[in-house]
């Protein structure tokens, strides 16, 4: 048995109602068709037939299928966000606002069906308006490619409220019919990069469907009525599980900013197109699959105005690199939108920052994004962002310095790569010191209280952050250290004295404690050095003169005594003291009781310088001679020569 499919071909246009339409389709039907010879314009009965075939969309089947389709309208551009309304009728500026790149929900309602049987919904959109080649609708999507809630059993009863998905699949040479290669390769790469960014949220590259899955979908191209206007046909296979299925899916506005992925460029999006020359028609309905209708009223159109335009936005400067503790300040602003200026501004940033103005003062790092908004509360397609990055300060540490008179003190702060440096004393710029480290010149107590800073500038970025730290110079007087003179003896030592004490002593013939030894030292003056160091480390020194004094020379005389007689002795120089047995300090000796023979002694003498020196002498004691002196008489006026023995004596 035959079927009647009366236009469903790819150059099929939709009935009206009138009748050079009707004479038209009969026409080409009768072209398509040979029903044994039938003649339809001569034979009205049968003419009358089609009409009731044509209109009641009966088939020879008696299968009578009904369908609804509605577009979800989300309100003007001024609405508040809510779900969408599901409605007949055109959208238009006063119900719907959509953005290039998104997809208007739309919802095909289908009864009548056979349960568990195959049946298939074929429909269109147009995709190229005009000779211009600007593009109007270019692919299928999800529903869901909003910001509106899509909610799409409301309003419904008697389905299933779990649905079945089934990803549109990308054109190609396999599924496309008579697609011109360049148009569905065009497509095919702009639906791919869409599916790709929606890859995280299958339902935005499928289509919906309740009571029912989804086992196929194809796609033919077409011209209108042929004209320049060209259309893509989706025939979507599906097995209903009740008497009607609810068909769920997005129609994608064409865009045309260059920077989107689905973009066609400039002059070419949906927005540059002026009227309604959006059109979402559904051709037929198979159910079952070899029973199809052909439909001539489900026609929706969205008007051009329903199109808004969302402004692009740049941000100046488009990145900044400022040192820690400064600020940068981005400009923002809005360019183009179907709202225009004013424009609103939405920051955000990091550690939570927000900010509704155009420019913003901001000094931490990280990523910040600007949303801009027409006048109509449209936002950008795509927030700007701009990156601000923060070098870290250069934190040199500078310590305190104390130094003593006469030396020098060194300030210094860690050398790191690509840093440079510049001294400065008491805010005075030290011409050449520019190393990590500065040595002052000799100093005097007149630079006591000196501020030494330094600058230090990171060179290893462009913004060239510098940081400073000081130390404070401490200059100790040297102490006062006197060294006293001394006068010491040939081959004597003596115990050299200075203040204050505890310091050292240097130099030839010298200890470190100070006692000098004279011995084997010619007569003469000798140098020595005495260095002390006070509780500041602060050093000073002192010399002394020790004068070596040769000893005097001593001559103590020998001398004769009889035993028991004394004897002066003498000695040169006099002055001195004599020492010994038997004879006194002034040098008295005395032989009383001794035997005869020799005595020693000693003469020491000490000379002004108090050197002393001495000398020996022998005292020689001699015993008394035996002496008899003999008796004699005389008479009275005589003389007698008296005699002894020995003789000689008195």
């Amino acid at each position: 048995m035959k079927k009647f499919i009366l236009f469903y071909r790819e150059n099929t246009r939709c009935l009206n109602g009138s009748t050079p339409d009707l004479n038209g389709v009969f026409k080409v039907w009768r072209k398509a068709s040979s029903l044994l010879g039938a003649e339809f314009n001569k034979n009205w009965f049968y003419r009358f037939t089609i009409l009731l075939l044509v209109f009641g969309q009966v088939t020879l089947y008696g299968q009578s299928n009904t369908n609804n389709s509605q577009w979800g309208k989300n309100g003007p551009a001024s609405a508040p966000v809510s779900p969408v309304n599901w409605a007949n009728g055109n959208a238009q500026a006063t119900n719907s606002h959509f953005t290039e790149g998104q997809s208007i929900p739309t919802r095909i309602e289908l009864d009548g069906l056979t349960p568990n049987v195959p049946a298939s919904v074929t429909f269109n959109i147009n995709i190229i308006q005009g000779s211009d080649g600007q593009h109007a609708f270019d692919f299928f999507t999800g529903p869901n490619r909003i910001q509106e809630i899509v909610s799409p059993l409301d309003g419904l009863v008697g389905y299933n409220p779990v649905k079945s998905t089934y990803v549109f699949p990308i054109p190609n040479a396999g599924n496309t019919g008579g697609v011109p290669a360049g148009y569905y390769n065009e497509t095919a790469l702009k639906m791919a990069c869409q599916q790709n960014a929606d890859a995280a949220f299958p339902d935005k590259n499928s289509i919906w469907i309740y009571n029912g899955t989804v086992s196929n979908i194809t796609y033919v191209w077409g011209n209108e009525d042929g004209s320049s206007t060209q259309q893509t046909y989706c025939t979507v296979t599906f097995t209903p599980t009740s008497t009607k299925a609810l068909l769920v899916l997005g129609c994608h506005i064409a865009a045309e900013p260059s920077f989107a992925c689905a973009g066609w460029g400039a002059g070419n999006g949906a927005s540059t197109i002026s009227g309604s020359p959006y059109h979402f028609h559904i051709d037929n309905i198979c159910s079952p699959l070899s029973n199809c209708v052909t439909l001539g009223s489900q026609d929706q159109q969205m008007a051009s105005n329903t199109i808004i335009v969302p402004p692009t936005c740049s941000v100046t400067p488009s990145s900044a690199e400022i040192c820690a503790g400064a600020t940068a300040i981005f400009t923002a602003s809005g360019i183009n939108g179907s709202g225009g200026a004013p424009y609103a501004f939405a920051w955000t940033g990091p550690n939570g920052f927000s900010a509704s103005t155009a420019s913003i003062n901001v000094g931490v790092a990280g990523v910040y994004s600007v949303i801009v908004s027409d006048s109509d509360g449209v936002p950008a397609e795509a927030p700007c962002t701009v990156n601000l990055v923060v070098n870290d300060n250069p934190v040199p540490s500078v310590a305190d310095e104390e130094a003593c008179v006469g030396s020098t003190a060194t300030f210094s702060t860690t050398s790191t790569p690509g840093y440079s440096y510049q001294w400065y004393l008491n805010n005075v710029l030290i011409p050449g010191a520019t190393n990590n480290s500065y040595t002052t010149p000799i100093l005097s107590l007149a630079d006591n209280g000196g501020i030494y800073k330094v600058i230090v500038v990171d060179g290893n970025h462009n913004t060239d952050c510098d940081g400073e730290d000081s130390g404070i110079l401490t200059v100790n007087a040297l102490p006062t250290v006197v060294a006293n003179d001394a006068e010491v003896c040939t081959g004597f030592t003596v115990q050299l004295t200075a203040n204050p004490a505890g310091g050292t002593w240097s130099g030839a013939n010298v200890s470190a404690s100070g006692l000098f030894d004279a011995s084997g030292l010619a007569a003469g003056p000798y140098n020595v050095t005495y260095t002390y160091s006070d509780a500041n480390e602060c050093t000073n020194s002192d010399g002394a003169v020790v004068t070596v004094n040769a000893l005097p020379t001593v001559v103590a005389n020998d001398a004769e005594v009889c035993t028991g007689f004394t004897v002066q002795l003498t000695a040169n120089p006099a002055g001195g003291t004599w020492s010994g047995a038997n004879v006194s300090a002034s040098g008295l000796f005395d032989a009383s009781g001794l035997a005869a023979g020799p005595y020693n002694v000693t003469y020491t003498y000490s000379d002004a310088n108090e050197c002393t020196n001495s000398d020996g002498a022998v005292v020689t004691v001699n015993a008394l001679p035996t002496v008899v002196a003999n008796d004699a008489e005389v008479c009275t006026g005589f003389t007698v020569q008296l005699t002894a023995n020995p003789a000689g004596g008195t």
